[in-house]
């Protein structure tokens, strides 16, 4: 059909990304091809006007289509290959669009968000006395189920995310994040727990994480007691950085020199993401590429989460065949600790954060 024959080029050079004015493509080759074919089209299908001089026919090779006739309908639709295209290059444009779009939020937002925030906050705090040598992660998911279920219009977010079947993410020792739980991974003195939970009240979330040492910090070694204590310090420098009209840049570059200035690296591959009534939006939040001054400019109104995570040893991670595990290569601890932060008119305000309790900062 004609409009595909004027949109296939033109379409697949915008995925490869390559130059129009480029030789070298012979994507951009046929778009330079099919441009004048399709003025001439729209010339003999677009002139109303009584004239005698009837346009001139294509000049075709062996190797081109003939000139183009008005044909049935069924002329006209799309073949298989160009509905692949089409859709390829439509989602690209939302996706792309989606990413530049930060939202913000309403002042009646914020108290939304508190509840969120501080149902996920107690979560933890329920599940930490629960943190013990001989318990499995599978008990641990249980009681993060049960104590979601006991509020009206609150469900673990990560329940049935993309096909994901648990409350919670629990990563032990060189797991960095999502790990899955299970009742036969059991917990033994001196491993060192991540317990990550996100809920949905009444459509919007609240996201929080704590790394626990099993058995209290003394049970640890002591350089694993020192990451979970340096990555609690990140997070916590880079929340006071936190300022209305401030840049996001301001609350990482504190969280990577802290992180790096002890001897660890900082996982990139996965970030932190602004949240609200979605689960993951726009900005996104890479811990360990950030400057004063730069990145995403903390508007009031907007909800974003702080998660860094940090590596004993190398920065490289993979995944397990679950498809969720994520682990360091080389098999060295990882910690992370997480908020919910809102960027208020004057100030910053962290959601997860339980009153009177600052044993988690």
């Amino acid at each position: 059909a004609s409009w595909t024959r004027w949109c296939r080029p033109r379409a697949t050079a915008l995925i490869v990304g390559v130059d129009s004015q480029s030789r070298s493509s012979k994507y951009c080759k046929a778009w330079r091809q099919c441009t004048p074919r399709m003025g001439q089209l729209v010339n003999r299908r677009g002139n109303h006007t009584s004239t005698s001089e009837e346009p001139q026919p294509l000049r075709t090779s062996p190797s081109r289509a003939p000139p183009l006739r008005a044909v049935g309908w069924r002329q006209w639709m799309p073949v298989k290959e160009d509905v692949i295209v089409i859709t390829l290059v439509l989602g690209a444009i939302y996706i792309y669009f989606d990413m530049m779009h930060i939202p913000t939020h309403v002042p009646a937002d914020f108290e939304r968000m508190r509840t969120a925030g501080q149902l996920a906050a107690r979560t933890l705090a329920h599940v930490e006395p629960l943190v013990v040598a001989g318990v499995s992660t599978g008990a641990l998911d249980d009681a993060v189920r049960n104590f979601i279920a006991l509020v009206p219009g609150a469900v673990a977010a990560t329940m049935g995310f993309r096909g994901y079947n648990h409350s919670s993410c629990i990563s032990v020792n060189q797991v960095v994040c999502h790990g899955v739980p299970s009742h036969t991974k059991i917990l033994h003195t001196g491993d060192i727990v991540n317990v990550d939970v996100t809920v949905r009240v009444d459509g919007w979330h609240g996201d929080t994480s704590k790394t626990f040492i099993v058995g209290g910090v003394d049970a640890a070694s002591a350089d694993a007691s020192r990451l979970v204590r340096t990555t609690r310090e990140a997070l916590e420098l880079g929340l006071r950085e936190c300022k209305p009209n401030g840049r996001m840049g301001d609350i990482v570059y504190p969280i990577q020199k802290h992180l790096e200035h002890a001897g660890y690296t900082v996982v990139n591959k996965y970030a932190a993401h602004g949240i609200g009534r979605r689960f993951h939006a726009p900005p996104h939040i890479v811990h360990g590429d950030g400057y004063p001054g730069h990145g995403a400019l903390l508007k009031p109104g907007l909800f974003f989460t702080i998660e860094p995570m940090a590596n004993m040893g190398a920065v490289d991670t993979g995944t397990l065949r679950d498809g969720w595990t994520v682990v360091t290569l080389d098999g060295a601890l990882s910690a992370q600790f997480e908020h919910t932060v809102g960027v208020g008119a004057a100030a910053c305000e962290v959601f997860t954060r339980v009153p009177g309790n600052d044993a988690f900062i």
